[in-house]
């Protein structure tokens, strides 16, 4: 069969992966990135926890890796309802984006 033309209902299309890919990557990324930076500011936080709670050592492995595996936990419950709640027609707004971003900064200053 070499050399044969096959028939169209039997060719296989490939096709180059698309840019949702990338951004599905590129969000990865940056939810890894929040993770780490928390992480960060925990580390920091260890010798005031270490002298105001007299915690030892192994307490404070306990304090870094609770808080990170409740902190990616609750980033991923947190995306899988945002997914749901932003999907249902009922939700979606049309508001204007300005209202929003001052709605946003009153909270800022006065909250």
């Amino acid at each position: 069969m070499s050399g044969a033309a096959m028939p169209m209902s039997e060719q296989v299309v490939v096709s180059a992966p698309g840019a949702r890919r990338w951004w599905a990557l590129a969000v990865l990324c940056l939810s890894v990135l929040l993770v780490v930076v928390d992480n960060t500011i925990v580390n920091v936080a260890l010798p005031t926890l270490s002298r105001e709670l007299n915690a030892s050592t192994s307490d404070l492995q306990w304090f870094v890796d609770a808080y990170t595996l409740l902190f990616a936990g609750l980033l991923l419950t947190g995306g899988g309802l945002g997914d749901r709640w932003d999907a249902s027609p009922c939700c979606r707004r049309t508001g204007d984006v300005r209202a929003d971003l001052a709605v946003g900064r009153f909270l800022i200053e006065h909250g």
